[in-house]
């Protein structure tokens, strides 16, 4: 499963980053998602001329924010939010800042958010398909089972007719 899930992450970076990391942009601020077992950072850089003041993105199952000092971060029912209130803390052009959630083993799969930077002059720049993660869809999730069931299932029935032709049950 954790090889799928690397092999996903190299196919859909496109080979033109390491595996585990893809960049997202706007005309005013740049999003590097980089992805390690159970996290997922990003490092938002400021390309505009006004200070970020705000970075927010679509998630599901994740727990554990971590903004820079000086900002403050939660995950709500379905966004990693991070904000300061602090002009001296805030995203200067030209600089960078590393925002990160650690991901539950709740069923969170690579998926795709739109995120959201806001300035301090109150513009907010969209960032659409950035990583993030999202909710396994449950026709998936029902797959596995049923495909773990049958698999338990066979090997049960495989076991048993093995144990009758060995007592001499199978022989006729």
């Amino acid at each position: 499963m954790q090889t799928a899930f690397l092999l996903a992450i190299a196919l859909a970076s496109g080979g033109q980053a390491e595996p585990g990391s893809a960049e997202f942009k706007s005309q005013a601020a740049r999003v590097q998602v980089t992805l390690t077992v159970g996290q997922y950072a990003y490092e938002v850089t400021n390309l505009g001329a006004s200070p970020i003041m705000r970075f927010e993105i679509g998630q599901r199952h994740t727990y554990k924010p971590e903004a820079p000092h000086g900002w403050g971060a939660r995950i709500t029912g379905d966004a990693f939010e991070a904000w300061t209130e602090d002009p001296s803390a805030a995203i200067l052009p030209g600089q960078s800042a590393l925002f990160q959630m650690r991901v539950g083993s709740e069923g969170a799969v690579l998926g795709e958010s739109v995120a959201r930077v806001t300035f301090d002059d109150g513009r907010v720049a969209a960032i659409d398909r950035v990583w993030s993660p999202q909710s396994q869809p449950c026709s998936s999730v029902f797959i596995q089972s049923a495909g773990a069931a049958g698999i338990i299932l066979a090997y049960a029935l495989w076991v048993y007719r093995r144990g009758r032709k060995r007592a001499g049950g199978g022989a006729t």
